[in-house]
């Protein structure tokens, strides 16, 4: 990973963290995170789990069963997802005596995928600290550090890096005049979301990346980053009839206007959405 995409030492304060950086021998939260969940994989076919983690997409709940947790989808939950304990006793704790519960209700797979994913991450933080927080069993806020830990062991737990940076070269993406189809591709490959899988690109390939996921039907933005929105929608607006169609706003610039224009590309993922791609200069 680049140099510019890395999460140093010095930002990450908390005793987990310095615990996972030394476990791996690392001054790379990255690097530590990547050996860390490479050791899940080794241990998850020693257990002989490999028909469901061989190749993407990766099931976490695999994962989750290494450490002899269940998962349990839940209809009403006020968290996306928590781990809750089956002891009643307070000051009783094993990790093999809980369960991730995840959000059901109005849900899409992916992000349920994504969501135990996360909370696999406390799973093995807590076992790599050797202690678990008693007090906070239960989702805790989303911009403490251990939970942006456990966001990017979810990320490298669906969609590791070196398979991504693998992939991406294999599709020749630098080079693709259509990039918002290449990262389809990756999000379809991994069973990963849209979003997660235009960052991991940023992440791993390409820095100058900017995408925004469009709604042509009421013209609402479902989220975009790196991108000016107000610009693409204009575009997106005369391209409207073409997006319907499936074409990329690539050819439909090389044949209206007679020039091509590299920097931005569009692909229909579904009746109504477009995600937009555009590499800023």
């Amino acid at each position: 990973m680049s140099s510019t995409c890395r999460r140093r030492a010095h930002r990450f304060r908390t005793k987990t963290a310095r615990k996972l950086m030394e476990k791996y021998g690392s001054d790379s939260i990255d690097d530590a995170i990547a050996c860390g969940v490479d050791e899940l994989r080794r241990r998850v076919r020693a257990k002989g789990f490999c028909n469901r983690f061989a190749s993407p997409p990766y099931d976490p709940s695999v994962v989750a069963a290494l450490f002899g947790v269940p998962v349990r989808k839940e209809e009403s939950l006020r968290y996306e997802g928590q781990i809750a304990r089956l002891d009643p006793d307070p000051d009783l704790f094993r990790i093999e005596r809980t369960t991730i519960q995840v959000r059901n209700e109005g849900r899409s797979p992916q992000r349920q995928r994504y969501t135990i994913a996360h909370e696999v991450g406390h799973l093995l933080l807590w076992e790599i600290v050797g202690q678990s927080r008693k007090a906070h069993l239960g989702r805790t806020g989303r911009e403490s550090e251990i939970e942006r830990l456990c966001d990017m062991i979810a990320v490298e737990l669906l969609a590791p890096a070196k398979e991504v940076r693998a992939l991406l070269e294999k599709i020749n993406f630098l080079a693709s005049a259509n990039k918002a189809h290449c990262i389809v591709k990756i999000a379809r490959i991994f069973d990963v979301s849209l979003f997660l899988a235009s960052l991991r690109v940023k992440e791993i390939r390409e820095p100058r990346l900017g995408c925004m996921l469009a709604n042509l039907m009421n013209e609402t933005v479902e989220w975009s980053f790196g991108v000016e929105e107000n610009p693409l929608w204009d575009e997106l607006r005369n391209l409207e009839e073409s997006a319907s169609s499936g074409r990329s706003s690539y050819q439909a610039f090389n044949r209206k206007r007679g020039i091509v224009i590299q920097r931005f590309s569009w692909t229909r993922v579904s009746p109504k959405a477009v995600l937009a791609a555009q590499i800023s200069m």
